[in-house]
């Protein structure tokens, strides 16, 4: 078998040093761990310094039992991941090849398992299938000419590089792994809508492969979008601008004509069965038989509104279950189309009414993907030592929960369906009690909310503190107890949640800071002397991994979660810019091992949104307090971040002010509701989210005024729509969002807002003194009736509603054909503000 495949190998590279390879092991078990080792030197050419291996096995979990040396690299599995089906790493040659000495497998079933090894020099991706490499092309061009210029210097291997040619659904694969967008090489300049490669072998071609976001190409800009660029992870095309200032460029090396790299990618594969016995032992010890069995049990099962939950019982007992170096276990959920899913096991203390109910226990929280026939097997180790045989459980799926949440273009999808994050934030209760959160979600989602912003501080849902000092979280079991009953309310009243990890005060010197009473103060004998240090101090990032570890563990299998936030308002710590940028994207790395659902990822930053770095997150979130006429504020806010960043941006926070919100001047929640409305029709990915809900919303019982903007954007792809303004009757405002479905539209008068509700307030009162009589009532301005003109994007027939923006109410309903792109609609006088909903009928 050996010598067959060396031959192989010979041939395929005589035009290069020959490597010789092959692999030892003796034959895979489901339940048996084994070292897969490559016996043979592989023979790289002296001037190639560092590699990159990249290995893919079927039917089997790899990993490296020394990963010392090596680098992780993007798309792939890191070198010192606890079980991956594939595994990437970079290093010098003599440390890259020797880890290959150290990979370990574990057969998953029986049957054929099969490991696929490509070597080629370092910093590139590969396609097995077009023999061709691609990277990522870091910096600001001013335009698309400018990035296939720089990418024409660019030289690898021997080869010269160019704006990545993408011809196939594999091709696509291999650039999603890079992790970032950029521009390709594709354009529709030379005549509008007919689309070719303009670089690389395919130069003059037409597409005979594309890959295009929903709705793209669209042409958006007036300008016209006549270049093609790729979006980040999905690798989905997007018709750009020839300016637009895109941050990465992909470059492709191969298949111009008379280039020869200076080295061939290595590539050869070894096939097992499971009853198969051949090859060198290299350690039979891998798995060491001194663990005792353990016994993997279905705990509940799932439902389209509860995870699945198994227990894991007789697991030897460690001094703290939190440390990964003391117990390393996980779970490896085995689908019908035999995709593997790896979540790790966590340790919790059940709680029946706020009480302990039990010892602790190791739990899974797992939510399928796909009906049919699953099984879950256990990987991992104790005290350094390898889990023993653990009897796969089979169980049979027969409803999923909703997919997580995903970004498309500027807003989000559930499952190709449109979602609109509607809600406020909800961070903590301060009676810390349950009540509250039933009381808070159940009025909100009566109103068409289903979103909750929640922080995990110390005074919350936090699980580190200096009551529990670091890295042990047994006493704040409580408090984990108390987040799983949160999220069964958030999957009961239909709420999604975005989970803050960490709060600016903890690590503030300036802005509520807790810097005194933290845990990681070297003055209460922490490792940090200062809160910077924070993301790059080895014990801190330890720390920092294993508590992402295990919040990820405990909560990423729930129904409703919606995304995870590393900060709330990080800009208020001592924290520099570039190390956070550094610690953010190693974090999404890390976190990617440990979800497998890949749920969205956010940061925010108390100010200057748009100068922010936010290329290793999926949406932006910015905060905003200030009294001014949101439409004003969120206008020139959108500008600045759309042309900062291309993903969606949600105002995550907003108020009137940060300090506090003043019920005597805005009792019935004017900005809040002008708030919602001026984020969705200037373009934002969501209403803006307010902020006060335990000092305002709820005392003032303000929860209603999301009910009629809920009800009017029903059913419509709020954020893909084209955003306009529209002439109205003297004194008013008119914003519309256009699509192929119809137009929603917001007329507003120019005084309906905060600060001139104020003014007028302030002239009634000073009014009352000079006349000696009693205030009056200061009503919201009234605006004339009169016929108005609203934009359709085609002619034709339309049901017109005109609808009460508070209570979503139909004030008036008829059906009308449009002229010349226009609906023309007779408005009767309204106070304040009114909302139109035009749906084309067939």
């Amino acid at each position: 078998m050996f010598s067959k495949l060396v031959a192989t190998l010979a041939l395929a590279t005589s035009l290069i040093v020959a490597p010789q390879v092959a692999f030892a092991s003796d034959a895979l078990s489901t339940t048996q761990c084994l070292n897969v080792a490559v016996t043979n030197e592989v023979n790289v050419p002296s001037s190639i310094g560092n590699v990159r291996i990249t290995i893919e096995a079927t039917n089997a979990i790899m990993k490296l039992a020394s990963p010392i040396g090596l680098t992780s690299i993007a798309g792939w599995a890191t070198p010192d991941t606890k079980g991956s089906a594939a595994i990437g790493f970079e290093g010098s040659t003599e440390v890259a090849l020797a880890a290959l000495q150290n990979l370990k497998a574990r057969a998953v079933s029986t049957g054929n398992t099969t490991f696929n090894v490509v070597v080629i020099p370092a910093g590139v991706s590969f396609s097995s299938e077009t023999g061709h490499y691609y990277k990522a092309l870091s910096g600001t061009f001013a335009n698309w000419d400018e990035a296939r210029v720089v990418a024409s210097t660019q030289t690898y291997n021997n080869l010269t590089g160019y704006l990545a040619t993408v011809t196939s659904a594999s091709e696509t694969n291999v650039l999603a792994k890079l992790g970032v967008g950029g521009w390709l090489g594709g354009s529709d300049s030379e005549a509008d809508g007919v689309w070719k490669w303009m670089t690389g072998p395919e130069a003059g071609q037409a597409f005979s492969y594309t890959n295009w976001a929903s709705g793209e190409p669209n042409n958006f800009f007036p300008e016209g979008e006549t270049h093609l660029e790729m979006k980040a992870n999905s690798a989905l095309w997007n018709d750009a601008r020839f300016a637009e200032a895109l941050g990465f460029a992909i470059v492709e090396f191969g298949g111009l004509p008379g280039q020869t790299p200076t080295m061939n990618p290595i590539t050869f594969s070894e096939n097992r069965t499971a009853s198969e016995g051949s090859g060198e032992i290299v350690d039979p010890q891998a798995c060491d038989p001194s663990l005792p069995p353990m016994d993997i049990s279905l705990l509940s099962t799932g439902t389209s509104a509860a995870p699945y939950e198994f227990l894991l019982e007789d697991v030897p007992s460690v001094e703290n279950a939190f440390d990964p170096e003391q117990a390393d276990l996980w779970a490896e959920f085995t689908s019908p189309t035999n995709d593997v899913l790896r979540i790790p096991v966590y340790w919790a203390i059940p709680y029946e009414n706020s009480a302990p109910s039990g010892a602790g226990q190791w739990r899974v929280k797992f939510k399928p993907t796909i009906v049919g026939n699953w099984s879950v097997d256990i990987e991992g180790s104790i005290q350094g030592k390898d889990v023993g045989d653990v009897t796969p459980l089979s169980f049979t799926v027969s409803e999923i929960t909703k997919p997580a949440l995903k970004v498309n273009g500027r807003g989000f999808v559930q499952d190709s369906k449109p979602f609109i994050p509607v809600g406020y934030n909800i961070a903590w209760s301060r009676s810390n009690s349950l009540v509250d959160y039933e009381r808070w979600f159940k009025k909100s989602a009566q109103h068409g909310a289903n979103w909750a912003r929640i922080w995990m501080a110390s005074w919350g849902f936090g699980f580190e503190w200096n009551d529990t000092g670091l890295g042990d979280y047994t006493k704040r079991m409580d408090r984990a107890a108390k987040l799983d009953a949160v999220f069964d309310l958030a999957t009961k009243y239909g709420i999604y949640i975005d989970l803050v990890f960490l709060n600016h005060g903890a690590f503030s010197l300036t802005t509520n800071s807790e810097w005194k009473d933290n845990p990681y103060n070297l003055a209460n004998g922490g490792p940090l002397s200062n809160p910077s240090e924070f993301v790059t101090n080895p014990e801190a990032l330890k720390l920092w991994h294993q508590r992402m570890r295990y919040v990820t563990a405990r909560y990423a299998g729930e129904p409703n979660l919606g995304a995870w936030e590393w900060w709330n308002e990080v800009d208020f710590t001592p924290i520099a810019a570039s190390e956070l940028q550094t610690w953010m994207s190693n974090s999404r790395t890390l976190l990617e091992t440990f979800d497998p659902y890949n749920h969205l990822i956010t940061n925010s930053w108390a100010t200057g949104g748009s100068l922010r770095d936010w290329s290793s997150l999926d949406f932006a979130s910015i905060h905003v307090y200030n009294d001014a006429d949101p439409l004003v504020t969120l206008t020139n806010l959108q500008e600045a971040m759309f042309n900062a960043t291309e993903i969606p941006v949600v105002v995550a926070e907003m108020g009137a002010a940060a300090t506090g919100e003043d019920i005597s001047l805005d009792p019935k929640g004017l900005h809040l509701h002008n708030s919602q409305w001026a984020a969705l029709f200037t373009g934002f990915g969501a209403p803006a989210m307010y902020w006060w809900w335990d000092e305002y919303l709820d005392p003032q019982n303000l929860w209603g005024i999301t009910k009629g903007l809920s009800r009017l954007i029903k059913d419509f792809d709020v954020a893909s729509m084209e955003k306009m303004k529209f002439k109205t009757m003297k004194k008013t405002q008119g914003y519309a969002l256009v699509d192929a479905n119809g137009t929603l539209a917001w007329i507003r008068h120019v005084d309906h807002h905060r600060a001139a509700l104020i003014r007028r307030k302030t002239d009634e009162l000073r009014n009352a003194l000079k006349q000696n009589r009693k205030p009056r009532k200061v009503n919201d301005p009234i605006a004339k009736a009169g016929v108005v003109s609203i934009p359709v994007q085609s002619d034709g027939k339309y049901l017109v509603q005109v609808i009460n923006p508070i209570s979503g109410n139909v004030l008036q309903s008829s059906s009308k054909v449009s002229k010349s792109r226009k609906v023309q609609v007779k408005l009767k006088k309204f106070r304040g503000d009114i909302a139109l909903r035009l749906v084309r009928m067939p």
